[in-house]
């Protein structure tokens, strides 16, 4: 009984589990099921940001996630300027938004323009040769609209007397030859001077130093005036009548005749035969047609009317006699008058000349009290600053009121060898300032601005920060330094072995290994009035020129950029430069660049 029993519950199991409805009846239990939702795939992006050698960029570019922002900086290399990117944006920092492929470029550009020079003249080769003389009176100027540069090419110490045409260019989109003037500048114009608001202009030159080239005489030269400029004619007017070696000129209304007249000092050098023209210093008075009449009696020299030298041996108050040759001459009022004094400033002390004690002047300054229309002797100064230095001397002098004191300072540009003898070679320049007590009395400021690298051609004074006081900015000739030694040639430059300052850098043009681009900072010859004192500041005017210099190696070396000069246009400092180069026959070529630099923060 009790195993069927068993048997029977068995087979109900057996019959249970088994059967087919069971395999497709739903589970009694009522659980949901939740599908998930697809995975988002964000798309990434390719960024590729490049640039040249002239600068660099913050970040090379990358993979990005669609929609992502990245910030990208681009940065010029020394001497070159950021332009803009490739897809138009100028901003130098900028956001990008990542939502394609982006292929990005940085450009860079020099930071100067450059014009080629078309010299048609029998003298081509011997113009672009004797550029870089032309440093010491090259004028640019803007009149009636158009820009204007006059400079004069010679070879300053060749065996003969140099006898190059000056050159008118003019401004027309670009730089073009105006016209050609023989009046034989044949120093290059050692001296310039702004004449008025019409653009006239005073060159004084000494002649070419045909001693030092090997030949003989002494050819000296003339003072000039240039006037009437326009597109077409400069009217040139010979103001003296005789040759000398005229270092300096100045002008100025000496007798009060509306006129203005001139004074110019020479070294000691005259091919006249008159003994009143031995006096360093010689007056012209302009007649009412415009030439000039030299006047023996305008400045009234004591013991006699003669040169220094004998009114020391026959004068009783030799301390009233004038002092040695003089290097620079200025006109202008510097007493408070309102009448100008003349005033002369020395040049070297040989101590084999056995000049007399009371005669070793800086300055000698004369003033018309009487308003007689003669000069006397206001106030010699004794020596003083570098001039205490037998080997240096005066080449220029301009005024101005530097500390608002109400009187006009001196700037004199001082040139020569500073510990050597009178005889050594030129190793210094620069200018000091010397500080005026309202009365012409002046003394040494204590302010300096020495160079013993750069040769400085001369200085101007500009208002180049537009702050209403007077900046002061040199002019250089870049094709020799104080370096460069006499018979070596200009491989024996500075700026070929980082002496200096002004040549940052040259290295190999990727072109053409003759040839170096050159980093010049015009920084070094910008100072800056601040409150009466002058600084140099890094404003960024560094410079790459291309193909700046020729490499030391070459059969042109020197060559390259040849002069360096400034002047204001449209209230804007701008740099200009003559510049040499080769064509494709090897034949020299000339070019003019400019560059405007930063001088406002």
């Amino acid at each position: 009984m009790k195993k069927f029993l068993l048997i029977s519950v068995f087979l109900l199991v057996i019959l249970y589990s088994c059967s087919p409805d069971e395999e497709t009846q739903a589970p009694t239990n009522n659980v949901q099921t939740t599908t998930p939702e697809p995975v988002a795939v964000v798309a990434q992006y390719t960024v590729t940001i490049t640039t040249s050698e002239r600068g660099s960029v913050s970040i090379p570019g990358g993979t990005y996630n669609e929609g992502t922002e990245i910030a990208v900086s681009a940065s010029a290399a020394d001497g070159y300027k950021f332009t803009g990117w490739s897809d138009g944006n100028n901003l130098i920092e900028r956001q990008i938004t990542v939502n394609e492929d982006i292929v990005l470029e940085a450009n860079f550009d020099l930071k100067y323009s450059s014009y080629n020079l078309n010299i048609n003249h029998p003298q081509k080769d011997e113009i672009f040769k004797n550029l870089s003389i032309s440093s010491n009176s090259s004028v640019m100027f803007k009149k009636n609209g158009f820009q204007h540069i006059i400079s004069n090419p010679a070879n300053p110490r060749g065996e003969f007397e140099s006898l190059l045409p000056t050159i008118h260019l003019v401004k027309n989109e670009g730089w073009n030859v105006s016209n050609y003037y023989d009046i034989g500048m044949s120093f290059g114009g050692r001296d310039e001077s702004k004449i008025n608001d019409d653009y006239d202009y005073l060159f004084a030159d000494h002649g070419t130093e045909v001693w030092f080239g090997g030949g003989e005489g002494r050819p000296y030269n003339n003072v000039l005036v240039a006037k009437n400029i326009d597109l077409n004619n400069i009217e040139w007017i010979k103001v003296n009548q005789k040759r000398s070696f005229y270092h300096d000129a100045s002008s100025g209304d000496l007798n009060g005749d509306g006129l203005y007249d001139v004074v110019a000092i020479h070294l000691g050098g005259t091919n006249s035969t008159d003994y009143l023209d031995k006096i360093y210093y010689h007056t012209f008075l302009q007649n009412t047609d415009g030439t000039f009449t030299q006047d023996y009696n305008t400045i009234k020299f004591y013991g006699s009317q003669r040169p220094s030298y004998d009114c020391w041996k026959f004068s009783k108050e030799v301390s009233d006699c004038t002092g040695i040759i003089r290097g620079s001459v200025l006109i202008k009022d510097i007493n408070g008058d309102n009448k100008p004094e003349i005033i002369g400033g020395a040049y070297t002390h040989n101590p084999e000349w056995d000049t007399p004690i009371e005669v070793e002047n800086s300055f000698e300054i004369f003033s018309d009290p009487d308003d007689d229309g003669i000069y006397e002797k206001l106030n010699f100064l004794p020596r003083m600053g570098w001039l205490e230095k037998d080997a240096l001397g005066t080449d220029e002098i301009k005024s101005y009121d530097y500390d608002n004191d109400g009187d006009e300072d001196l700037f004199v540009g001082i040139e020569g060898n500073f510990d050597g003898p009178y005889t050594g070679t030129a190793d210094f320049n620069g200018i000091q300032i010397f500080d005026n007590d309202g009365s012409g009395n002046f003394s040494f400021s204590g302010i300096e601005i020495p160079f013993d690298d750069i040769r400085i051609a001369r200085f101007d004074l500009f208002d180049v920060d537009q702050d209403n006081d007077l900046d002061i900015v040199f002019s250089a000739n870049l094709f020799i330094d104080l370096g460069t030694i006499s018979g070596s040639g200009a491989g024996s430059s500075y700026y070929y072995n980082g002496q200096n300052r002004l040549f940052k850098e040259l290295q190999n043009n990727n072109e053409d290994d003759e040839w170096n681009d050159t980093l010049i900072d015009f920084d070094e010859l910008i100072f800056y009035n601040e409150g009466g004192s002058y600084l140099k500041k890094n404003m960024g005017n560094k410079v790459m020129i291309e193909k700046g210099k020729a490499n030391i190696n070459s059969n042109f070396v020197g060559r390259g950029v040849e002069t360096v000069n400034s002047s204001i246009i449209d209230g804007k400092l701008i740099f200009y430069l003559y510049k040499t180069g080769l064509d494709e026959n090897r034949n020299l070529t000339l070019d003019i660049i400019e560059f405007e630099a930063k001088t406002l923060n």
